[in-house]
């Protein structure tokens, strides 16, 4: 079921059932055990670990270092940032605490995912509001960065996010993006991006080291899974989770090149 929406319904509906989906996640009874929804990240080669982290924290590791490889790209010092699509908040706080900007909000477009940030996170300069990516709540000129992880798949109109992007962000600010698409549409992402009216600073694939990550992140995911979702909806969820299952994993499909994966630094002129 989860496939068959995916592939087939407009834009819009798909957004709506994201929506809808998102917020009955945020509504599970999960604590601190479900507060990362990315893919995870770790080098191809050696130690996986490429930061110290602390013991509470050690169980997201590879979904932590998926953040902080996208953030340790710019100087955050005095800065005022946004996530967009924020989620259940962990990458967000993570950075908050990390990179040490002057203020972060996380904006997301499900009321049940900022609620519940609202009231786990106390992290000083951190804060949370419901807003859509493509229609944002902020003045012109607002944010020096701006930074979104695996989101911007799933808003109806990726052009439209790029836009508002280009109108909260300071002069000299910078856009921050780390997602994937199929291979088929790879090639329109990085077009979108070079015509937004932001300078691309960078354009990288990062397949492998999602590919890593999923694999070492997998049981981790799982255990969640089994721990808190009815039964019935457990192979839903998992594919959702992107963990192996009936469907085919998204490990094959990244393996065999029908997704790739990129990370994106740009910067609005001035």
């Amino acid at each position: 079921m989860y496939g068959l929406w995916k592939r087939h319904l407009s834009a819009n509906a798909k957004n709506r059932a994201m929506v809808f989906w998102y917020n009955f996640i945020s509504r599970l009874d999960t604590g601190d055990d479900l507060l990362f929804l990315n893919h995870g990240y770790a080098p191809v080669e050696g130690d996986p670990k490429t930061i110290d982290l602390t013991a509470d924290e050690e169980k997201d590791r590879y979904s932590i270092q998926l953040y902080h490889q996208l953030a340790d790209t710019v100087d955050w010092a005095g800065k005022v940032a946004l996530e967009v699509s924020s989620g259940r908040g962990g990458g967000t706080d993570s950075v908050m605490r990390a990179f040490q900007p002057r203020a972060l909000v996380g904006l997301d477009i499900a009321k049940a995912s900022t609620d519940f940030c609202s009231k786990h996170y106390s992290t000083p300069g951190l804060s949370f509001i419901t807003g859509d990516a493509q229609d944002m709540p902020f003045e012109d000129a607002s944010f020096d960065i701006i930074f979104t992880v695996e989101s911007s798949l799933n808003y109806p109109d990726f052009v439209a996010f790029l836009a508002e992007t280009l109108r909260v962000l300071r002069p000299g600010g910078h856009l921050l993006i780390t997602d994937y698409r199929r291979a088929s549409k790879a090639a329109r992402v990085e077009e979108s991006l070079h015509n937004c009216g932001l300078e691309v600073l960078s354009f990288e694939h990062i397949t492998p080291q999602i590919i890593r990550g999923l694999e070492l992140s997998e049981d981790r995911k799982l255990d969640v899974i089994n721990k808190y979702a009815p039964r019935i909806l457990r192979p839903l969820i998992g594919r959702f989770a992107r963990v192996s299952g009936e469907e085919v994993s998204e490990l094959e499909l990244f393996s065999t090149g029908k997704k790739v994966y990129f990370k994106s630094v740009l910067k609005k002129p001035g």
